[in-house]
């Protein structure tokens, strides 16, 4: 989903999964940060932050309506 207004974008990307644990959610977008036994390199996310951060964005996780998550990343437009 993508809304905009005069100054403001913000992408809301939603899944239908098992959904990120509220414990947890504060510590997603942290270097390094993983959970249960994957052999990933927890940089995903931190990457998608700092990148986002660097162009005066944000990014955050919340809950779908119905079931899973939705990442919103707010970017504000070129002028």
């Amino acid at each position: 989903e993508l809304k905009a207004s005069d100054n403001i974008c913000e992408i809301r990307i939603r899944d239908f999964g098992r959904g990120i644990p509220e414990e947890i959610r504060k510590y997603i977008f942290d270097e390094g940060f993983t959970t249960g036994s994957s052999d990933h390199s927890g940089m995903g996310l931190y990457i998608v932050k700092k990148a986002l951060e660097n162009f005066d964005g944000t990014v955050f996780v919340t809950d779908n309506e119905s079931r899973g998550s939705t990442f919103v990343f707010i970017l504000h437009k070129a002028i």
